[in-house]
């Protein structure tokens, strides 16, 4: 599945007990970055900022669930 940081952050959960992400229903095991690689890309739109959409905010909680991601931050 492919998602903006704004899908996510209107479509996830985050199950507290087993940190585990849930997009759509759908348990995550993989995150693949295909954008997020510098600060220019977590400028909000006027439309992510109309509805509290914290692009920082997501990335920190893709960073802090059970599925691996790739590439790490250490990259």
């Amino acid at each position: 599945m492919r998602a903006t940081f704004a899908q996510i952050a209107c479509e996830s959960k985050v199950d507290e007990q087993s940190n585990a992400l849930f997009f759509r229903g759908k348990e995550i095991g993989l995150v693949y970055y295909r954008t997020g690689y510098s600060v220019e890309q977590y400028v909000s739109n006027d439309e992510e900022q109309a509805y509290g959409i914290d692009k920082w905010k997501v990335r920190e909680m893709l960073e802090t669930t059970m599925p691996i991601k790739l590439p790490s931050i250490d990259y």
